[in-house]
């Protein structure tokens, strides 16, 4: 016999099980500890307000590692770049003979796509991809340079 499952959400009358603050779990989450990286502890005062805001800083995408150097360090067989800075090599997301990933080594954001699995995204996709991280965490590790 099957039993209805339980519903949750708004008219149903029932809230989510074990519902914590929502506040509290941003001030325990790793988010918080990726802004402090990026942007030290304390807020700014922000021009267009009095009050202090919290936001990361415009050029936080140009303290990551650069891609060209990220991907030769993660991509064993990566191919010199085309003329539009793409170069292709192994999957790393798959059991890969082919080169069926192409990277981009030469702008900021550093995109990625396989042609095999069908990923793809940015140089911080790629490394939270890689080793299963948050955004923050990968952010932090790009800065820092240990990726």
């Amino acid at each position: 016999m099957n039993t209805p499952q339980k519903r949750f959400g708004p008219g149903s009358g029932s809230t989510l099980p074990e519902a914590t603050n929502h506040i509290d779990r941003i001030r325990n989450s790793s988010a918080l500890d990726g802004y402090r990286a990026l942007c030290g502890d304390e807020p700014r005062a922000s021009h267009n307000n009095e009050h202090a805001t919290r936001s990361l800083p415009k050029s936080w995408r140009d303290r990551l590692l650069h891609p060209s150097v990220y991907y030769r360090a993660h991509i064993a067989g990566l191919s010199k770049p085309s003329a539009s800075g793409w170069a292709v090599g192994p999957c790393p997301f798959h059991a890969d003979t082919n080169s069926s990933l192409s990277v981009q080594l030469t702008e900021t954001r550093g995109g990625f796509r396989c042609s095999h699995c069908g990923v793809g995204g940015d140089l911080i996709g790629f490394e939270m991809r890689r080793l299963g991280q948050s955004f923050a965490e990968a952010v932090i590790r790009l800065v820092r340079g240990c990726a």
